[in-house]
């Protein structure tokens, strides 16, 4: 009976996962596509600001609704933890970008939702054994 009680908490947590991922997903590309194609800013700049905001989206959705961590640690040490977790996914963001869009020349939104997806499985994965165990 635990075990299935564990399984359904483990489920439930990997929907608000996704849900909360998707909305930081989703505040990050809309600033990426409003900013490349109506303010004519490169889809490499843009994306750094639609990282930024999709960085605090993610950050306080996972922690607060996500993984429920009140009080386990402190909400500076977990957000310093989550921005070097950030920085790396930042930095491959970018490599993988502009990888399959300069590369393989896919168009660079594809390209962006693709890249948040292989980054989006790793980080469950961390923030679960990691951050906010």
């Amino acid at each position: 009976m635990e075990q299935a009680i564990s399984f359904l908490r483990t489920k439930a947590q990997i929907i608000r996962f996704i849900i909360a991922g998707g909305s930081s997903a989703v505040s990050n590309l809309l600033v990426l596509y409003f900013l490349a194609e109506f303010v004519g800013m490169h889809y490499l700049m843009a994306e750094v600001i639609g990282f930024i905001i999709g960085f605090f989206v993610t950050f306080f959705l996972q922690k607060f609704w996500t993984f429920q961590n009140v009080g386990k640690k402190s909400l500076s040490g977990q957000m310093v933890q989550t921005l070097i977790l950030a920085g790396a996914n930042f930095v491959l963001n970018l490599f993988l970008l502009y990888f399959f869009a300069e590369i393989f020349h896919f168009w660079y939104f594809g390209s962006e939702i693709f890249v948040i997806i292989i980054i989006a499985i790793n980080n469950y994965f961390i923030y679960k054994n990691y951050i906010f165990k």
